[in-house]
This record gives C-alpha cells, sequence and structure tokens, in this order.
C-alpha cells in the first residue's frame, strides 16, 4: 500500500515540476515578446511596412489607438487649411493644441514658408508629446501655374499618363 502511495506521490511530482518549468517558459517567451516589442517601438517606419501584414506593427498601432477618446480618434481623420490661401498659423494651432485635427493640408505660399510651418506644427506636436500630424500640400498645377512659389513645375494632369497604360 505505501509502495503505491509513493509511485502516485512521484507521479503527481514528476507532473507539478513539469508544470512549472511549462509556466517557467511562459513567463520567458512573454518577457522575451515584450523586449521585442520595446525594440520595435524604436523602429522608424515607412508606409511600406503599413501596407504589408506585421503583427508588431498592428500591435504597437491598436496599442496607440486604444489610449485616445473618441474626439482624439475622430480628429485623426479631419484635416484643416493652412498657408495663404487658408486659416491663419496661429487657428491651426489651437486646433493642433486641442487635438481638434490630425493633419494639414498647406494651401498657398512657397516652399520656404511651407517648411517654416511644417517645422513649428511638429515643433508643437513633439513638445506635447501628441500624434505626428499628417501634412499635404495642394501643389497641382492651375489656371495660375503651380500653387507652390519656387517648386519644380511638372506636366499638366491631362498630359501625365498611368504606368499602367500602352503606348499603342
Amino acid at each position: 500500500m505505501i509502495k503505491y502511495f509513493l509511485i502516485i506521490t512521484f507521479i503527481l511530482l514528476l507532473i507539478l515540476s513539469g508544470c512549472k518549468k511549462d509556466e517557467q517558459k511562459n513567463e520567458i517567451s512573454k518577457i522575451e515578446v515584450q523586449k521585442v516589442i520595446k525594440e520595435e517601438s524604436k523602429k522608424i517606419y515607412s508606409l511600406k511596412n503599413f501596407i504589408s501584414e506585421d503583427s508588431l506593427l498592428n500591435h504597437k498601432v491598436e496599442e496607440i489607438f486604444n489610449t485616445l477618446n473618441d474626439t482624439e480618434r475622430v480628429a485623426q481623420m479631419i484635416m484643416t487649411s493652412a498657408g495663404t490661401n487658408g486659416k491663419s498659423f496661429e487657428t491651426v494651432q489651437k486646433l493642433v493644441l486641442n487635438k481638434k485635427v490630425g493633419g494639414v493640408i498647406l494651401m498657398g505660399g512657397s516652399k520656404d514658408s511651407f517648411k517654416s510651418l511644417i517645422s513649428k506644427y511638429d515643433s508643437s506636436v513633439k513638445k506635447n508629446n501628441f500624434l505626428p500630424l499628417l501634412f499635404s500640400v495642394d501643389a497641382e498645377s492651375g489656371f495660375v501655374g503651380s500653387r507652390i512659389r519656387g517648386a519644380q513645375s511638372f506636366s499638366s494632369q491631362s498630359k501625365i499618363k498611368s504606368s499602367l497604360e500602352s503606348d499603342t
């Protein structure tokens, strides 16, 4: 009887020690995953990274998205205008600092004025630890030429062919 009791106790000890090792393995793998995520968070991403499936990037995006309240989430889909044909710097700055916009479209101005505006808005965002803004420029040629003074001229839109079209 004692012999069976010792055998059962021995088997239980083996099972329990195996479970403990699995827990330790899981704990180690969790730590390793956290290290990888921490390293990935320092990585600079490009558009190419967002097009392909990247589970660590998806995790990071979800993590950031979940920190936003509903107003901030909606603001990420709104762009305001700035420049000589847009709102004043002060108006846009107020929208940025109140987290009411996710981006700025620059309308009317020179390359230098656009660089200056982008630099000022970026400084405000970084200083306040906000999400980066998305910048866009109204740059196509129109009746009066390029809307960015001092920028390189391009053919009109009607003369630009799709790279998918054949030359037949």
